[in-house]
């Protein structure tokens, strides 16, 4: 026996993946300020003549370095229009899912759902429960672990 799924389990899986990705949008837009509020910090701490900072030069500057080579490496801005554009195409997705075979419905969830975009796992299962309890599923919400909580509570 086969089991297929209701349009009301895709419509489930294209509500949580707009979820993940307005988190994903939350994140790196925060991410991207505190960068930039770093770099400003440290250009004027860079040019200040205060004496308090003489002793803690080298590590201010050591804090600057890592900032930046992390928001390198993360680089908040790129993934903001990915996932703002991911996020669009399926809310699109959304918009004609009632128009569509499920066989449809599942081939374009597919399709999306193999993007080449970058997932912060801990983002998952908080999106996942802001789905369920969107669709009056409170039962089925999961325990998030201390590093999901911080992450969802900055994003």
């Amino acid at each position: 026996m086969s089991y297929s799924r209701t349009p009301y389990e895709a419509g489930l899986d294209i509500d949580y993946a707009i979820e993940l990705n307005s988190r994903h949008l939350k994140l790196y837009r925060h991410l991207r300020w505190v960068f930039s509020l770093i770099f400003l910090v440290g250009g004027t701490a860079v040019f200040s003549s205060f004496s308090e900072f003489e002793k803690a030069a080298k590590w201010v500057g050591a804090a600057i370095a890592l900032a930046a080579i992390i928001d390198h490496l993360v680089a908040p801005g790129d993934k903001i229009a990915t996932h703002a554009n991911l996020k669009r195409r399926w809310c699109e997705l959304r918009a004609e899912k009632d128009l569509l075979t499920m066989t449809e419905l599942d081939q374009k969830i597919s399709n999306l759902t193999g993007e080449d975009v970058h997932i912060v796992t801990a983002l998952e299962k908080p999106s996942f429960n802001s789905n369920l309890r969107r669709h009056g599923r409170e039962k089925l919400v999961r325990r998030l672990n201390p590093w999901e909580w911080v992450v969802s509570a900055f994003a």
